[in-house]
């Protein structure tokens, strides 16, 4: 149960009260149910989380400054959250913090900034389930180290996708992970600020380890002749979903029968290639390459 405090002013006295409540014989003595109440003492809006235990939903929200406290008699009890396939994992401003010992042993799927604390290492004990990652990437020295740590740990994982990029290096094309079969690169930048690969980022992506063995890329270029740096130098692409940013499509003229950029494609890409817009979101176009 997620609410709110109206007043930010001693939150934990509040946390206390609310968990004494839980802590009557009926639920203590007579049923051994217990909760447990996570919150953020830095959030402005006093958000917090009331729930269960053993901790029995599929997702988690884990910021790395929350406090934990449980009606349980024993506070290292039911810290082994085995439920849990969907980790989100959020980083904090200030870092003075210690993390509770929770245990994520089997998510599929991570939501995570970089750099993070590596104390958050000893939350996630394996990542042998983990078949999807989902980071941000914000400047800092330990970025390409930290994700490429969390790949070496993953021998299942078939989709990365980069939600926010703060500037593209070199060295993201050396990461490496042989199980990954998806890049997904579409970003919040291309939209708000124009960020698109350019011809020799597709080039050294197309070259890259993670290139060479992708079979579904979804990314933002610059011009459509990076369709064919791309398709031409990745041996293994079966599907390419991209936006493009000379893209010449409008709403109000184009149509179906006279897209532009479409027959474009036509024109300069194998005849044995699929090419179509999707639907619902106009500005992104499909190749299935065969």
């Amino acid at each position: 149960m997620d609410f709110h405090f109206r007043e930010s002013n001693n939150i934990e006295d509040k946390i206390n009260e609310l968990l004494q409540t839980f802590q009557t014989d009926f639920w203590i003595k007579y049923h051994q149910w217990f909760v447990r109440c996570d919150w953020n003492p830095s959030n402005a809006f006093s958000h917090a989380i009331l729930y269960t235990l053993p901790y029995a939903f599929n997702d988690f929200h884990f910021i790395n400054e929350s406090y934990s406290k449980s009606t349980c008699p024993n506070e290292e009890d039911y810290w082994l959250y085995n439920q849990v396939q969907i980790l989100q994992h959020e980083n904090s401003i200030s870092n003075n913090f210690e993390y509770f010992p929770i245990q994520f042993p089997n998510i599929s799927h991570l939501e995570i900034i970089l750099p993070f604390n590596e104390k958050f290492l000893s939350n996630i004990p394996s990542l042998n389930h983990l078949i999807s990652l989902d980071v941000t990437l914000l400047p800092g020295d330990s970025v390409y180290n930290q994700l490429q740590l969390l790949l070496n740990r993953a021998p299942h994982l078939h989709l990365l996708r980069f939600s926010h990029v703060s500037d593209l290096e070199i060295i993201l094309f050396k990461i490496h992970n042989r199980s990954i079969r998806r890049l997904d690169f579409f970003t919040k930048e291309s939209m708000l600020y124009s960020w698109y690969f350019n011809k020799e980022q597709c080039i050294a992506l197309a070259n890259s380890s993670l290139g060479r063995q992708c079979q579904t890329l979804v990314i933002d270029i610059k011009h459509r002749t990076n369709v064919n740096d791309l398709i031409n130098n990745m041996n293994n692409l079966q599907s390419l979903i991209f936006q493009c940013k000379d893209d010449k499509w409008n709403p109000k003229i184009s149509s179906s029968t006279n897209d532009e950029l479409i027959q474009w494609l036509h024109e300069y890409l194998p005849s044995t290639c699929l090419i179509s817009r999707n639907t619902q979101q106009i500005s992104i176009i499909q190749v299935w390459i065969r």
